[in-house]
């Protein structure tokens, strides 16, 4: 086992602890003992580069206050800087569900569990009785136990004895969805104690393409003892929860009850979130055999007393009453579990934690939405019990699955760990990313007139005691076994055969009003298939294999196994499978601090995992924005940068973001309001580059495509009108912020969005082939040939990159890092180069030159840290070596940019670079700064940092993407990505593109 280096010689970071349980030896680690990190503070700008910023600081400023005057959040708040916390761990629950934060030594303290009615997203109140406690004995000696947390800091007074100190050895192990704590005798005391290993799995139903227990907002803990003594040990584990996520939200609980059922004991505490029915539940096993126990409700303050009652009683909680519908102080409640375990051997028992918060409502409006679980569990916030007791029979099911997911990566030696354990663990971000997956929702929702009738009509109705219909086997659903997608593990071998998978066929309405259609299922063994209109059978689906290899030099390739979406080719156009009208719609925030839902322009970045993991979750989210530029939103708003007024959203403008959780998602886009994102170059072309890349993975449904184009022509149509390109054939930029770096100007061509716009006619190009439109196919090839000759003129021949803009500036032949990130994109679409033979292979070897290994040896040469020679990639570096301080984005380095870059490399043969690149990312988060699973948008070579828990860096599946395109090409097998056929449809003498 592998965990992280502290920073210091007093830390002893060894671990030698050998659990029973299979623990990846890739996975992040760390001794509970070692020394934290140093404490990293927010960037702030120097002086010459706040100057400018004066009047929009003031304006944001009069935002900021006028939003709080009227008791909302803002979007942004850069007056009040989350700081540093090295606390944080793998969150629990599904997605889209609400999350709940585990810190990596075990406790509970971020929670993001439902939508307060000012905004809020997080609450970070500490809850420091949620946690585990343990005591164990061996024959007539009285039992020793311990709260499994680090002993609380106390100013006065004696150390509480009940905590763990430095005795005890303990080290953590994270894996995304899954962690684990394992400790070493943890109930020895001066030395007085059974001797054994305790080992905690957390385990959350993160599955990709299975779009139903994904969606379910539980976990579970498995318990293991290992038990090395000759005579057996008696073992007892605790499980203590708060009734709420605050102190004023635990002192308003409802009634607390337990519930029993079958082998499942439980503790129910009644919640109310907003107004609306909530409910969490913690449960446990070995009801049947009298192991398990329960306390239904306990105040909070008194926990040391609750703690002393299951010490002294080995185990037995005391009975006390359930309480009343209102308490007047914090309430907390408590099962346990007792275990003998025989000499020499391991035994396991396991906990389970759910909460059913199934309502949806946002700052700016009535309107409620419910969660997508409520589709299998109803809406009444009475399911916490079932949800609790799904998990407990289904965690075997995870487990496996889960580890059919990772195993091709995580078993490839060529693949360096701390990359394995990333890769994993930047997902984290799409369950704690304030995301939210929704049954209803997106442009179908109801009208703010209808919001009294949303509240009312939710969808089928149970009462509070009525439970799910369940199947006994279990605890699901009986109804929803249609369409979870789940790889048959039994069947799952090596080598590159195809596999089958059992799904149901169901019919259903369409969701936009076309005549509904059946999906088409696919034959038989015996070749028959039930044909259109059959019912819901099993029939058995062919899984195409994608093949993964780290390093694409080895030609090793790996096969790994993804459900394939079944695209809708005989259906008539427009219509949808039931798997896509009832995927629901999803929103998560840019970043924790940066409150905006589905900003687009990262989004492009991070949707690479979305698109792997979850693809039809990245198709609705690409059609809510296509719906989104058809429409326009007249309202007038303030643009904090200029103080000028502008429309907030005009017709065909590819929107900045669906919203944020302070108005209206879908129905109020465009809360950013700091510039004019009409004006935006960037976001047009990827919207369009987007919904290629995402036709390649919907397995090429060219009915997506057929319903996107239209839109994608609205768009090019608006960019040729408005940005120059009608008879250049490029865009210009315009010497303000107009695209993702909106605090680093540009003006005239530039290298980022013009090679983005070069991109997007290759696209376009493509997508116009497809759909049957030769014409326009025609015309983007010409405009393509004009824009490549104007962005050709950018290169720099001496440095061999490509210059930061054509301007007269001082900065305009500054070295950017993400110069190619239009080139990038249509490479890893499969399209070929639209550069000039050698270039962009050039490029690259100068970013990683300039931007990558000289911006990391001055960083460790100012701090005097030798051994963390990489950073990342700074984003603007000059061609003398320094960096170029232009504004302060131009000196920052962007995590998620970092592993954008590093994706491109690999396509481009520079894996080494690559992961050098990438690494300096994951050393600074995992290791040097202390940022894991709140990875900033931006750090200084310093540490100081921009924008906590962001979604960019999940962008690191672009490098996943890469190594199994390379990898499989290598291997002679195709990528799911089209051969190259855009080269000779235009009637110029001029060579576009080489290959």
């Amino acid at each position: 086992m592998v965990c992280t280096r502290a920073e210091g010689p007093e830390a002893d970071e060894s671990v030698t602890l050998q659990p029973s349980v299979a623990i990846p030896s890739s996975a992040w680690a760390r001794n509970y003992w070692a020394r934290p990190p140093k404490r990293r503070k927010p960037l702030k700008p120097t002086f010459c580069q706040t100057l400018p910023l004066l009047p929009l600081g003031y304006r944001m400023w009069r935002h900021v206050r006028a939003a709080k005057r009227e008791g909302r959040e803002p979007f942004m708040d850069p007056f009040n800087d989350w700081q540093h916390d090295t606390s944080h761990g793998v969150p629990l629950g599904g997605i889209g569900c609400g999350a709940m934060g585990r810190g990596w030594r075990g406790g509970f303290r971020r929670y993001s569990t439902g939508k307060a009615p000012t905004g809020t997203v997080y609450i970070t109140d500490d809850t420091p009785h949620s946690c585990f406690s343990i005591c164990a004995s061996k024959g007539k000696v009285p039992a020793n136990g311990r709260v499994l947390l680090p002993r609380p800091a106390r100013k006065r007074g004696a150390k509480d004895a009940r905590y763990l100190t430095e005795e005890v050895r303990a080290e953590s192990h994270s894996l995304f969805p899954r962690a684990w704590q394992v400790y070493d005798s943890p109930t020895k005391v001066n030395g007085d104690g059974p001797a054994f290993t305790a080992t905690c799995e957390q385990l959350s139903p993160v599955i990709p393409h299975n779009y139903e227990d994904s969606s379910f907002p539980c976990c579970t803990f498995t318990w293991t003892i290992d038990n090395p003594n000759d005579e057996e040990i008696d073992v007892a584990i605790m499980f203590t929860l708060h009734n709420g996520t605050t102190a004023a939200q635990q002192k308003l609980g409802g009634g607390h009850h337990v519930e029993e059922d079958g082998d499942v004991k439980a503790v129910v505490m009644n919640h109310t979130l907003a107004g609306d029915p909530a409910s969490f539940c913690i449960a446990t096993e070995g009801q049947q055999d009298g192991t398990a126990d329960a306390c239904a409700t306990w105040r909070a303050d008194g926990f040391n007393a609750l703690y002393d009652a299951f010490v002294a009683n080995a185990g037995s909680l005391p009975a006390v009453p359930a309480s009343s519908p209102k308490v007047a102080t914090s309430r907390l409640s408590a099962v346990s579990r007792r275990v003998t375990v025989p000499a020499n051997t391991s035994k396991s028992v396991s906990f389970a934690l759910s909460w059913d918060f199934p309502i949806v409502r946002f700052g700016g409006g009535t309107d409620a939405y419910r969660l997508r679980y409520t589709k299998f569990f109803g809406d009444t916030g009475a399911s916490a019990f079932h949800l609790a007791r799904a998990a407990l029979s289904r965690r075997e099911r995870w487990r496996e699955h889960i580890g059919s997911w990772q195993a091709p990566v995580l078993e490839n030696p060529d693949l360096p760990n701390w990359y394995k354990a990333a890769l994993f663990n930047e997902a984290y971000y799409l369950t704690a990313g304030g995301s939210v997956w929704t049954v209803d929702g997106g442009y179908d929702a109801p009208s703010p007139a209808e919001g009294d009738k949303a509240k009312k009509d939710l969808g089928p109705k149970r009462s509070a005691d009525e439970p799910p219909d369940v199947a006994a086997d279990d605890g699901f659903p009986e109804r929803v076994k249609s369409d979870v997608l789940l790889l048959d593990a039994d069947s799952l071998e090596k080598g590159h055969e195809d596999f089958l998978l059992t799904v149901a066929t169901p019919v259903c309405p369409s969701s936009n009003g076309f005549e509904a259609h059946p999906m088409s299922p696919a034959p038989s063994e015996g070749g028959e298939s039930p044909g259109v209109g059959a019912s819901a059978v099993d029939q058995p689906v062919r899984l195409t294999p994608r093949y993964v290899s780290v390093n694409p030099l080895t030609e090793k390739p790996r096969a790994i196994f993804h459900e394939p979406y079944t695209p809708a080719s005989n259906q008539s156009p427009g219509t949808q499978s039931e798997k896509d009208a009832d995927i629901g719609h999803f929103l998560y925030l840019e970043g924790m601090e940066y409150r905006m839902h589905n900003t687009y322009d990262v989004h492009f970045y991070a949707s690479f995992a979305l698109a792997m993991l979850f693809p039809l979750l990245e198709k609705s989210l690409l059609l809510d924005v296509a719906r989104c530029v058809t429409n326009e939103w007249t309202d007038r708003t303030v643009y904090l940068h200029s103080g000028d007024k502008g429309q907030r959203k005009p017709k065909h403008s590819v929107p900045h973001d669906l919203g944020g959780p302070t108005e209206e998602p879908w129905k109020k886009p465009n809360i950013y309001c700091i510039h004019d994102t009409s004006r935006w170059k960037d976001l047009p072309v990827k919207f369009v580059l987007m919904a290629y890349r995402d036709y390649l993975v919907l397995n090429r449904d060219v009915s997506f495509l057929k319903e996107v184009y239209p839109v994608a022509l609205q768009v090019f149509e608006a960019c040729c009108t408005h940005f120059g390109a009608k008879d250049t054939g490029m865009i210009v930029n315009d010497a303000r912020p107009d695209q993702t770096y909106d605090a680093w100007c540009s003006e005239g061509v530039s290298a980022y969005c013009g090679g983005l716009w070069l991109a997007g006619l290759q696209v376009l190009a493509k997508i116009a082939e497809i759909v049957g439109d030769p014409d326009r196919a025609a015309a983007c090839d010409c405009m393509f040939a004009k824009a490549r000759r104007m962005y050709e003129t950018l290169w720099n021949e001496g440095g061999g990159y490509y210059n930061y803009d054509s301007s007269t500036s001082r900065h305009s032949d500054s070295i950017q890092a993400d110069q190619l990130c239009g080139e990038w994109y249509a490479r890893a679409c499969g399209l070929p180069s639209a550069l000039p033979e050698g270039h962009a292979k050039r490029a690259l070897g100068v970013v990683f030159e300039y931007n990558v290994v000289k911006f990391g040896r001055a960083a460790a040469a100012r701090d005097r840290n030798k051994s963390f020679s990489r950073r990342g990639a700074i984003n603007g570096m000059r061609p003398d070596g320094g960096p170029d301080t232009t504004s302060m984005q131009s000196v920052e380095c962007w995590t998620g940019t970092t592993f954008g870059v590093a994706a491109h490399m690999i396509l481009e043969g520079m894996a080494t670079e690559a992961f050098e690149t990438a690494g300096g990312v994951a050393a600074g988060t995992y290791e040097q700064f202390g940022f894991w699973f709140n990875t900033p948008e931006a750090w200084l070579e310093d540490g100081s940092f921009r924008s906590l828990g962001y979604m960019r860096p999940l962008s690191i599946w672009a490098m996943q993407w890469s190594l199994e395109k390379t990898a499989a090409e290598a291997a002679g097998h195709a990528h799911p990505t089209p051969s190259p056929s855009f080269v000779g449809r235009c009637d110029t003498t001029e060579q576009l593109t080489k290959t």
